[in-house]
C-alpha cells in the first residue's frame, strides 16, 4: 500500500465510465430499478448478465472449492454472485471494456451526485490504485487521502468494510484478483482481504451508493453460508490479522496506525452511548499524523 498526500479533484474530470450492472435474466424488476436509478443521476449503464451458481461454465466452476477452509461450502447464490464479478474482471484484464470499470450490483440506491463522486474519485485516485469502494460504510477508523469534492473524500480504511455493491476497478486490480485459482469465501469477504491479492484499496466516504435496498438474490438462491469458528479457521484468521496490520502500517506509518487502533477502541465504547461514533471526527487527526509519519521517514 502506497503512502499518499491529500490532494483535490481536478476542475474538469473525465466523465465516469459506463456502469456495468450485474443482473440475472429473470430479475426484470431489479433491472428496471437500476435503469431508473442510473437515469435519475445521469449515468450510462449496461446490463451485465449474471450467472447461476448451479450452472457455471466448466472453467468458472473449477474456481470454486467444494468446501471452504473452515469446512463450509459456498452456497449456489454466493458462487453465482462471485462468478459474475469474475467475468467482469476477466473482461477488463483482457482489454475488452477499457482500463477502468464501474461495477454495480442491481440492488442499489444512488445518491443524486453519484456520477460526480465517481468522476472526482477517478480524478484524485492515487497512482497505482486497484480498487475504489463506493458502497461501504466504514465501521473502523479511516484516513482521508484526497478530497473528491466538498461532500466526499477518498479514504484508506483501517478495516475494509464488507460489500461488493458498487466499486471502481483498474485493469491491474482485475489481474491481481484473477491471479488466485481457488475461491473459498464469498466475493465481498474476499474483497475485504486485499492483502491476499496485494490489492491497493480505497473507498469514498460518505457513501455515494447504498446497497441492499432490494431483496438479495443470494438469499433467494440459497442464502448465506454460516461459517463455523472451529480450529480450521484459526490459521487463516491469524494470517489475515497480520496481513491487515502489515497493510495499515505500510499505508499509515507506525504512529498513525497506533493512534487508529486507539480510535477504534474508543469508538467501540462510545458508539453505544449518547456521544456516538467518533470515526468522522478522528479522520482529520489521523490524516495529519500520517503526513507527519511520512515526513519523518523522508528526512
Amino acid at each position: 500500500m502506497k503512502k499518499v498526500e491529500i490532494k483535490t479533484a481536478m476542475s474538469s474530470p473525465q466523465p465516469p465510465p459506463t456502469a456495468l450492472v450485474i443482473n440475472l435474466d429473470r430479475d426484470s424488476f431489479r433491472l428496471a430499478h437500476m435503469e431508473a436509478e442510473c437515469a435519475r443521476v445521469g449515468l450510462h449503464m449496461t446490463r451485465w448478465p449474471a450467472l447461476l451458481g448451479a450452472a457455471l461454465p466448466p472453467a468458472l466452476d473449477a474456481c470454486f472449492a467444494t468446501s471452504s477452509r473452515d469446512g463450509v461450502a459456498l452456497s449456489n447464490g454466493e458462487i453465482g454472485c462471485y462468478a459474475s464479478h469474475i467475468t467482469i474482471w476477466q473482461a477488463i484484464r483482457d482489454g475488452r471494456i477499457g482500463d477502468v470499470a464501474l461495477v454495480m450490483e442491481d440492488d442499489l440506491r444512488l445518491e443524486d451526485d453519484f456520477a460526480a463522486a465517481v468522476q472526482g474519485a477517478l480524478a484524485v485516485a492515487v497512482p497505482g490504485w486497484d480498487f475504489i469502494r463506493l458502497s461501504n460504510a466504514p465501521r473502523r477508523a479511516f484516513v482521508p487521502v484526497a478530497k473528491v469534492c466538498s461532500r466526499y473524500s477518498l479514504v484508506h480504511y483501517t478495516r475494509v468494510p464488507c460489500s461488493s455493491g458498487a466499486y471502481l476497478i483498474s485493469r491491474t486490480g482485475a489481474a491481481k484478483l484473477l491471479a488466485r485459482s481457488s475461491r473459498t469465501l464469498p466475493v465481498d469477504e474476499d474483497l475485504r482481504r486485499g492483502w491476499r491479492f496485494n490489492l491497493n484499496t480505497f473507498g469514498v466516504v460518505p457513501l455515494p451508493a447504498t446497497p441492499g435496498v432490494v431483496e438479495s438474490t443470494i438469499t433467494l438462491l440459497g442464502g448465506r453460508t454460516r461459517r463455523r469458528r472451529g480450529w480450521k479457521s484459526f490459521g487463516p484468521a491469524i494470517a489475515d490479522r497480520f496481513g491487515s496490520i502489515r497493510t495499515n502500517l505500510a499505508a499509515l506509518g507506525g504512529t498513525a496506525w497506533l493512534l487508529s487502533q486507539c480510535v477504534n477502541i474508543a469508538d467501540t465504547v462510545l458508539r453505544h452511548t449518547g456521544f456516538g461514533t467518533i470515526l468522522e471526527k478522528a479522520a482529520p487527526m489521523l490524516a495529519r499524523m500520517q503526513r507527519n509519519d511520512r515526513s519523518h521517514v523522508a528526512r
